[in-house]
């Protein structure tokens, strides 16, 4: 059982990817809703995925991503907790 004030994580696996991605989540506890984003460097929103879950996976395919780094976003309650790059490599 996690305790409300404990920090969110989130880990981005493998990191440079290919052809794919986990991102591994977990919230600080008190969210009720989560959101994670992926954004490009011009910060434009290229996908995302939601729940209600306060911890869980996302496969995120990178099958249409062009290689480069991308911004991976962690929102709780619509405010940013975390975030990381992924690196897309062909």
């Amino acid at each position: 059982i996690r305790q409300a004030d404990e920090p969110a994580s989130m880990s981005l696996v493998p990191n440079p990817a290919q052809n794919s991605a986990r991102i591994d989540y977990v919230t600080g506890g008190s969210a009720t809703t989560v959101r994670i984003e992926v954004l490009d460097m011009t910060g434009r929103l290229i996908s995302s995925y939601e729940t209600a879950n306060a911890a869980g996976s996302w496969q995120l395919p990178l099958d249409n991503y062009s290689p480069g780094v991308y911004l991976v976003v962690l929102k709780e309650n619509g405010k940013v907790a975390l975030q990381s790059k992924l690196s897309i490599i062909r």
